[in-house]
């Protein structure tokens, strides 16, 4: 699987907390990279600070992770809990 950021990084002049501010999300072009290459398995990260945002990915994406907003809020609603959902199960 591969989990790709909405964010391109700047490699200069950005601090890291920066970085994650400043730089736009770009979930558009996410969504093409999947398009491109429909046989790999993807999932998109960044930005994404409910399930209902989750959920909504998820119609472009083949998974969806939250990273920071997890962190800080671990009560959102549904991650975690009996809210929870998946597409699907897949052996590793």
């Amino acid at each position: 699987m591969f989990i790709i950021h909405a964010r391109k990084a700047w490699l200069s002049g950005l601090s890291p907390k920066e970085n994650r501010e400043i730089p736009p999300l770009d979930y558009p072009r996410v969504y093409q990279l999947k398009r491109d290459f429909p046989h790999l398995t993807m999932a998109i990260n960044g930005g994404i600070k409910s399930l209902e945002e989750a959920k909504q990915h998820l119609a472009h994406m083949d998974g969806v992770m939250v990273g920071r907003e997890a962190y800080q809020n671990p009560g959102i609603s549904g991650v975690g809990g009996s809210g929870n959902f998946r597409r699907g199960r897949r052996r590793c």
